[in-house]
């Protein structure tokens, strides 16, 4: 029996993603990985299948690699803050995400997890800071405008 491909791994990973087998999407990527290190989408989809079976040790240890390889890929680095998160590790989180913001000021939902991130760590006023550019750049958020409220809340608690 011939031996299948790093790329053949690849495409039936993909395949059992779109098929929401996640368990066997994420044996795919870890075959393909094996094969070939070098290949450099399969860390990220190996993390995504990561992600959805709960496995966020193993998610951010992808996610850290596709990042290696992806540094201004925002769309990686947003799911990597969003994975820090998931681990409680709210300040590299926040890291993470300041970096997206100093490549793209407007990159959606941002600021949203910039001040949902502060908030979590009660450091309120960077909190506001973060929820009002949110609704400046999307006034229609309604996660944000429902977190301004809270923080707003939090604010006058403090006084």
């Amino acid at each position: 029996m011939k031996k299948k491909s790093p790329v053949t791994h690849f495409r039936l990973g993909q395949m059992y993603m779109i098929k929401k087998d996640y368990i066997r999407a994420r044996q795919e990527f870890k075959t393909t990985i094996t094969q070939d290190p070098d290949m450099k989408d399969a860390y990220r989809k190996l993390a995504e299948s990561c992600m959805v079976l709960g496995d966020y040790d193993e998610a951010l240890a992808n996610y850290e690699k596709a990042h290696e390889f992806y540094p201004n890929d925002l769309e990686l680095a947003m799911s990597l803050a969003i994975c820090y998160d998931g681990k409680e590790e709210v300040e590299k989180a926040i890291e993470v995400l300041q970096d997206i913001k100093s490549k793209k000021t407007d990159y959606d939902m941002v600021n949203y997890n910039l001040a949902y991130g502060y908030n979590t760590l009660e450091n309120y006023t960077e909190a506001f800071k973060f929820v009002e550019e949110e609704l400046k750049y999307f006034p229609s958020n309604d996660m944000a405008i429902e977190l301004k409220n809270e923080i707003e809340k939090s604010l006058e608690d403090s006084k």
